[in-house]
């Protein structure tokens, strides 16, 4: 079915679900605090009551269970979460839930994923409950709010930030150790670790030692913080300086020895599955979670992390600022209990202990950078203040056609390294691609 119909078929849906909600905000609030984040001393009802938990960014269940659901029975022991897991593309998934009237109460995506649900009227704008709570949004990375409210047209706050997803550069000390290499330091920029990558990759024993691992293009141009479109003209901008340097550096590290494949999972994991590959610049959400995981199993991996490469013109600056949100369901019947359990996560004593099991809370004291890991035996003895060394970059404005932009800007490596075309071709290329489905998207 075309988007068009899906949206208004899902508006539709909403309003009749809006309808049998039944007071809403107000009426949830009876029997349970207004004020202090949620974490009130008035009595709750001990009425049983099920949110529908929908997971867009997937944690391992052992996580979730520590993150999510052992500290809402705690709080809130008439409360249990029914988990709903991402299944396919976010898109669909939507529309599927949509279709079968089981709307999450509360989503946990990120910040560079809002525009799916809000194409589909899903989240509620929360700024009079964080009003009506007094929810202090200072406590918060600055840059984490406004990564939300880039996402309004008016003001509208979509979601509460939860964690950050910081990045770190991740290096196997026994790769080095074997070649006599020195480790990575931090701060190097793209062309110090394209350096000391071309050093270590090397076939030996018969095994194919790989230099370094970017994951994406995006990956590598976002801490310059390119726009995919003109905000003048709305119209793709991928022929620009950020986009062709960020290119360059992309088509360098291909042309390392063993490097010629670049991106995805699977090259993602064979730094820690595998062990053949050098370093790792990535974010950090999921890495130290798989590490972990592989220590408890008696893996003990020889390696550390230092700060993630960085651009000359953007000293100081890592990936683009990835918020990790708690939306509420515009269309929930629980919406001000969903909004108290929301808050509640985000403040203090689940968001420190979040952290020291290796997840960075999104609240800005730093305390919260210095207990980070804490409880991870994996980060024992590693260099875990290298991660802090940078600071997000600032998130670009949001365009509801930046899914199609980013997967065309990804596929202009393909482009230089099948078709053989320059890069200014393939950028070239690629904003024509995104100006097809931008015409066949309005055309529906």
């Amino acid at each position: 079915m075309p988007k068009k119909a899906w949206v208004f078929g899902a508006s539709i849906l909403l309003l009749v679900l809006l309808a049998g909600c039944g007071g809403g905000a107000a009426e949830e609030g009876k029997g349970i605090s207004q004020s202090d984040n949620g974490k009130g001393s008035s009595a709750q009802s001990s009425e049983p009551v099920t949110l529908k938990f929908y997971m867009h960014v997937l944690f391992p269940d052992d996580d979730y269970k520590k993150l999510f659901e052992e500290p809402v029975k705690k709080k809130f022991p008439n409360v249990t979460l029914e988990l709903i897991k991402k299944k396919g593309s976010v898109e669909g998934d939507i529309q599927e839930l949509l279709a079968s009237g089981t709307v999450p109460d509360i989503t946990y995506t990120s910040s560079l994923h809002v525009g799916y649900f809000k194409n589909f009227k899903v989240p509620a704008d929360l700024n009079e409950l964080v009003k009506m709570h007094k929810v202090d949004l200072g406590r918060f990375e600055p840059r984490a709010v406004d990564a939300i409210r880039k996402w309004g047209d008016n003001g509208q706050l979509y979601a509460l930030p939860d964690l950050l997803n910081y990045s770190a550069l991740y290096y196997n000390k026994d790769i080095f150790d074997k070649f006599g290499v020195p480790y990575p330091k931090d701060e190097m920029t793209w062309n110090n670790v394209i350096d000391l990558a071309k050093k270590v990759a090397r076939t030996d024993g018969g095994v194919n030692y790989k230099g370094i691992e970017a994951i994406s293009l995006t990956n590598v141009a976002s801490s310059l913080s390119p726009p995919y479109f003109d905000p003048k003209t709305h119209k793709p901008a991928f022929v620009t300086d950020k986009w062709k340097k960020s290119l360059e550096i992309v088509q360098q590290i291909m042309q390392i020895p063993n490097n010629s494949v670049f991106g995805g999972t699977k090259e993602k994991e064979r730094f820690y599955k595998e062990k053949d590959e050098a370093m790792l610049a990535s974010p950090s959400s999921g890495v130290i979670s798989e590490m972990q995981a592989a220590h408890d199993g008696g893996d003990n991996f020889n390696w550390d992390m230092v700060s993630y490469p960085i651009h000359e013109e953007a000293s100081g600056q890592s990936l683009q600022l990835d918020a990790h949100l708690l939306m509420i369901a515009d269309s929930s019947k629980h919406k001000d209990l969903a909004f108290q359990i929301a808050a509640y996560l985000t403040d203090r004593e689940a968001q420190l202990s979040a952290t020291q099991n290796g997840r960075m809370s999104a609240l800005k004291d730093k305390e919260f950078k210095q207990a980070f890991g804490a409880n991870l035996s994996v980060l024992k003895g590693k260099h875990v203040e290298g991660m802090f060394k940078t600071v997000p970059a600032e998130f670009v404005q949001p365009t509801q056609y930046d899914n199609e932009a980013k997967s065309a800007i990804n596929a202009t490596i393909k482009a230089i390294q099948n078709n053989k075309v320059d890069i200014n071709t393939a950028l070239r290329q690629a904003e024509e691609t995104v100006n097809k489905q931008i015409a066949t998207e309005q055309s529906k």
